[in-house]
């Protein structure tokens, strides 16, 4: 248990790996986002509602990536 809190600490101290960790779970979302649109990512905010029928690409991504970024967030909220 201390190593794990010894781990936690230490990620979170350091500001540059938590900023880059940020900036990739962004870009990962943004990636998501496009898929579920048919929008390029990066361009501007959806027209909701959201189409009802995904694109057969977003269909076939794991659950888990969503996961993990709500995981890293909820670790940077602690």
């Amino acid at each position: 248990m201390k190593l794990s809190k010894a781990c936690a600490d230490a990620g979170l101290l350091d500001k540059n790996l938590m900023r880059r960790s940020l900036i990739f779970y962004t870009s990962v979302s943004e990636f998501l986002l496009s898929l579920m649109t048919n929008t390029p990512p990066g361009s501007s905010i959806p027209n909701l509602p959201l189409p009802s029928h995904p694109l057969p690409a977003f269909s076939a991504m794991p659950e888990w990536y969503v996961e993990d970024i709500a995981e890293f967030l909820l670790f940077a909220l602690q």
